[in-house]
């Protein structure tokens, strides 16, 4: 009999290991690993490009627009920026919010409000995160209109392929 399945400490399900699961896995850091080489070999006018064309179809977006509480991330290495959107937002009134890593291993990610005087410091990957400080107050994600997440890439039906640390799932 097969021992069942478990659920995480971020409450996604885990199914037991298989013996193709090594292999799965093993695939898919390659496959990450060519993709980020990819994206670092844009250079930086086609990121820029990318960025004002991913931010002009937000905008124009009515679903978007009627958002008031958008979490979004601080962009690092060769990432989509989202740096000139997060300043739109928080300048246009929307309320932005951007991920922290969890206080405790496995625990949940955080989202911290970012306004024009947040406090910042990096976190354990070198990446920016507003700071614990009375000001960036923490929201709980179900209050997020929409949630703007980094990926490295993503499949035919929109599955996204992360950098594997599992944050986000």
């Amino acid at each position: 009999m097969a021992p069942p399945d478990v659920t995480s400490s971020q409450g996604r399900r885990q199914a037991t290991a298989h013996a193709g699961d090594a292999v799965l896995q093993d695939q898919r850091r390659a496959l990450r690993k060519q993709l980020q080489q990819n994206r670092k070999a844009l250079s930086p006018q086609q990121r820029e490009l990318a960025a004002m064309a991913v931010a002009g179809h937000l905008l124009r977006w009515h679903g978007f627009r009627r958002c008031r509480r958008i979490a979004s991330y601080y962009s690092v290495n060769a990432e989509l920026s989202t740096q000139a959107l997060n300043q739109w937002l928080v300048q246009s009134g929307k309320q932005l919010f951007i991920p922290c890593l969890p206080v405790v291993r496995g625990g949940p990610m955080q989202f911290r409000h970012v306004h024009a005087e947040s406090h910042w410091r990096l976190n354990q990957y070198g990446i920016p995160e507003p700071a614990a400080h009375q000001r960036n107050r923490r929201i709980n994600p179900a209050f997020l209109d929409i949630i703007l997440v980094p990926l490295v890439g993503f499949d035919s039906t929109g599955n996204r392929m992360g950098m594997g640390a599992g944050f986000y799932d």
